[in-house]
């Protein structure tokens, strides 16, 4: 009892310690090895005790590479702005209901969470509940629902088994990334099936009846062409609340319809519709659901170029909050279409978000939320070096066309 000594192992892992007998605590420690520690090994007098052990690596990352501040790859200390990484050993420990989460330890970064799934996520600042002055990039493409700008990154469908890591620029990326983008840009980037392939199935569950599922599996058809699917499905009961807008105008639709009918017309709406809303002000469906969907196909057609075509489909139904109040989603549908494609500096994409309300309404009203917007995106790309690399010039041409198609319904009464 309270002996300390230690030895030092072969290059084949053998080692030889002379203790005296008694109980002892085994620490082995290792340069890109976690330390660990075996405690109650037994040691008799006059024998020989073997005690195998083996040790699990870790990897150091000492200068990752980014590809966000300057849309190429980059050692992230020599990049033109302040970047921090989120890496895949950190996302890969984490089960999360939504990406937001892994930005938590961030610097620079703030989050206002106000569900199981919803955050509001923004950098230099807060500005209001539905911010769309963070540019969020899943994969290059905007992540925001077209006809409101607004980051639900929750609707995206990527889920942690297929994120590789998330890079936070904290500065300003309107050279790169065009207007709106003042306040940062967080880039989520996605594993290729070129470089990891397998399956992966994740489960998990929790309080307020959380409940979620993912999984993850790609493939190789040949060395140059890969295909992956990924998808994933939460359920649980969002946290109960009374709104004090919510519950005066279900005591008016209560007792004085006409009253309530009346009002609906300023939204111009019919009187059936009308009748409709004034049956479900402040009728709250606590309970949400959501799963998404993304497939994914990468082909190297040459050793400096790759050409990738995405599809992905979020399908989410709970209470979002809004500038106005909270918003019982039905079904809201956000779809995306993509393909890109990269050779050496040379990079051109194009991409259609869709979104779709479906049976959305607005509690404190019970009128429908509309929404079939659409952002159309073209995008080309290019830079050279000159004198030696002592002056960088990158170049490109952006087509941005928002089609914010609501029935002069978000964009108008609202």
């Amino acid at each position: 009892a309270g002996q300390s000594t230690g030895g030092l192992t072969d290059q084949a892992g053998r080692y030889r310690i002379e203790l005296p007998a008694g109980s002892y605590s085994l620490v082995v420690t290792r340069v890109g090895y976690r330390e660990q520690r075996f405690n109650g090994v037994g040691v008799v007098a006059g024998q020989t005790t073997t005690y195998d052990l083996q040790v699990a690596s870790m990897v150091y990352e000492l200068d990752p590479i980014v590809v966000t501040p300057s849309r190429g790859a980059e050692k992230e200390t020599d990049a033109p702005a302040t970047v921090h990484t989120v890496g895949s050993i950190e996302i890969e420990e984490r089960i999360v209901t939504t990406p937001a989460e892994y930005l938590r330890s961030a610097p620079g970064v703030d989050i206002v969470k106000y569900g199981i799934q919803g955050n509001n996520v923004v950098v230099r600042g807060f500005n209001n509940i539905f911010s769309g002055a963070l540019h969020v990039l899943p994969d290059h493409r905007r992540a925001g629902v077209p006809s409101l700008r607004v980051n639900l990154m929750h609707f995206s469908p990527s889920n942690e088994q297929d994120i590789d890591r998330m890079e936070v620029v904290l500065g300003p990326g309107s050279a790169l990334y065009g207007p709106n983008t003042a306040n940062g840009v967080v880039h989520i980037l996605t594993k290729s099936p070129l470089v990891d392939q397998g399956t992966t199935v994740t489960l998990g569950g929790g309080e307020r009846s959380v409940f979620q599922g993912s999984f993850r599996s790609a493939f190789l058809l040949n060395e140059d062409f890969g295909v992956k699917v990924s998808g994933q499905y939460i359920q649980g009961d969002e946290w109960e609340f009374t709104d004090p807008t919510e519950e005066a105008n279900r005591i008016t639709a209560r007792d004085n319809r006409p009253v309530c009918i009346a009002d609906k017309a300023l939204y111009g709406i019919t009187g059936t519709e009308a009748d409709v809303a004034c049956d479900r002000i402040g009728i709250r469906d606590n309970s949400i659901e959501r799963y998404g969907l993304e497939a994914r196909a990468d082909w190297r057609f040459a050793d400096n170029g790759t050409f990738v075509a995405t599809y992905g489909r979020n399908s989410s139904s709970g209470i979002e909050l809004t500038g106005l109040g909270a918003g019982q989603t039905i079904d809201w549908i956000y779809e995306f279409y993509q393909a890109r494609i990269n050779v050496d500096r040379f990079f051109a994409q194009g991409y259609i978000n869709t979104s779709d309300a479906g049976d959305s309404y607005l509690l404190s009203q019970g009128v429908a939320l509309v929404d079939r917007s659409k952002l159309k995106v073209a995008q080309v790309q290019h830079g050279f070096d000159l004198s030696d690399g002592v002056q960088d010039f990158t170049y490109g041409f952006d087509y941005i066309a928002t089609r914010p198609t609501t029935e002069g319904n978000i964009n108008g009464v609202y």
